[in-house]
């Protein structure tokens, strides 16, 4: 069975690869909305892994992630918060801080509202039977 913290450090190697594949197949993108995302996230933090999806909905890797994504919870996920948040999102960052267990930051950029994708966020966690709760730290 796999501990949550098990289950974080999964999806955060799945992310980090799928980024690298991406950075080395279409080279680092040219957007500055990455620099202002990586400005916005802790400098403690132990691990980011930043996805530009804007750049990967475009990219020929789309097609055959599709599966994946649905796999993970992506039909789950516009259930409950009622859109999909990968659909209107420009870049996604996930940040593990400093000696913290099992908890992680995500940051989103596009046409989502902070309270949209707080709501969701939280509505996934509590119907997955976790309890969410959300921490300051800094600007992030």
């Amino acid at each position: 069975m796999l501990t949550t913290r098990k289950r974080n450090a999964l999806f955060l190697a799945s992310i980090s690869i799928a980024a690298a594949a991406l950075f080395v197949a279409f080279g680092r993108s040219t957007s500055t909305a990455s620099s202002a995302t990586l400005e916005a996230i802790p400098a403690d933090a132990f691990l980011v892994a930043t996805i530009d999806i804007a750049a990967l909905r475009d990219s020929p890797l789309a097609a055959p992630l599709a599966p994946l994504v649905a796999s993970l919870g992506a039909t789950e996920i516009e259930t409950r918060c009622g859109f999909e948040p990968i659909a209107r999102g420009r870049e996604l960052s996930v940040a593990i801080p400093e000696g913290q267990d099992g908890e992680f930051g995500i940051l989103a950029r596009g046409k989502i509202s902070r309270d949209e994708m707080s709501k969701c966020a939280n509505a996934v966690i509590a119907a997955r039977g976790g309890s969410p709760t959300e921490t300051k730290s800094g600007d992030f």
